[in-house]
């Protein structure tokens, strides 16, 4: 982009004025904040919020125009509140983080560590999905999670750190598979967020409420190589800045290399089964039907 490096700068100026902001406010106060700049970017960032009511229709026809409008602003809302959030808690040490902790279904991790074949844990850009990681990291040991740098390198200074804050380890998205296969053999927890588009020479076409998009098959590869439990888990925001971490059931690694789709397309219904819950929650401003 011609003229990135001027709006990086603008970026991380808005960046550092809000962060004086929130400094000064309560972590209830912050996320409301941030509740209210992602009312702004619904309102002034036409072309994603076209993405998102685009999306909606296609994904959930039966609702309303009225309705998906209301998910569309929501969804928005909680991606200003959980980078408020990230930031209003980056100084919080472990003590405070757990503190504010819920966790459901928590033995299930155990479980799917305890047959000493790895982990990988799977996940979605729902709620707040960083919070989810971090608490792998404080309560199971180091974790490591594929994730893509911010384009702003200047945020990417500011902000990136945090994921890492509580023991985890990230890995560019680029070039993952080889890295999570050595954490894999290791026997080490490997994460991946598996809800949005890839490439079609990266991917499998599979439904995603009710449409084929296009869908990386790389966890379920990975856990018929491995023979790894496969575990969702998803963050959810609760009031008074707290957090609700939810483990779902463990998919069972694939019976043989011709069950991969049938095992990739399980996990993806998980994603979408949790997102039909709570839609406003999903990041539903990505391409995700792009080329399907």
């Amino acid at each position: 982009m011609k003229n990135a490096p001027l709006l990086h700068a603008v970026e991380y100026g808005a960046y550092r004025a809000a962060t004086a902001i929130i400094r000064i406010l309560d972590l209830a106060s912050a996320r409301q904040l941030g509740a209210g700049l992602g009312e702004v970017a619904y309102v002034s960032l036409g072309r994603r919020r076209r993405i998102a009511l685009d999306n909606l229709s296609l994904a959930l026809p039966e609702l309303s125009i009225a309705e998906r409008k209301r998910i569309a602003r929501k969804a928005f809302q909680n991606m200003g509140a959980a980078a408020c959030d990230a930031i209003a808690t980056r100084g919080d040490d472990a003590v405070d983080f757990c503190s504010r902790l819920t966790l459901e279904n928590w033995p299930r991790l155990g479980e799917a560590e305890a047959r000493g074949r790895g982990l990988i844990v799977v996940s979605a850009h729902f709620g707040f999905w960083e919070v989810a990681a971090q608490a792998i990291g404080l309560y199971r040991g180091l974790f490591h999670v594929v994730g893509r740098p911010m384009d702003n390198p200047y945020l990417e200074r500011e902000l990136g750190p945090i994921r890492e804050r509580f023991g985890n380890v990230m890995i560019p998205k680029r070039g993952a598979a080889r890295a999570l296969m050595h954490v894999l053999r290791e026997g080490g927890r490997a994460g991946i967020v598996i809800d949005q588009r890839v490439r079609p020479s990266e991917g499998i076409q599979l439904p995603f409420f009710g449409r084929p998009a296009w869908s990386s098959p790389l966890a379920s590869l990975l856990s018929l190589r491995f023979g790894a439990p496969v575990v969702p888990i998803f963050a959810y925001p609760e009031p008074n800045g707290h957090y609700r971490v939810v483990v779902r059931d463990i998919i069972e690694p694939p019976a043989s290399s011709d069950a991969v789709e049938d095992h990739a397309r399980r996990c993806l219904e998980v994603i979408e089964q949790e997102i039909r819950e709570q839609p406003g929650l999903w990041m539903w401003m990505h391409d995700r039907w792009k080329g399907e």
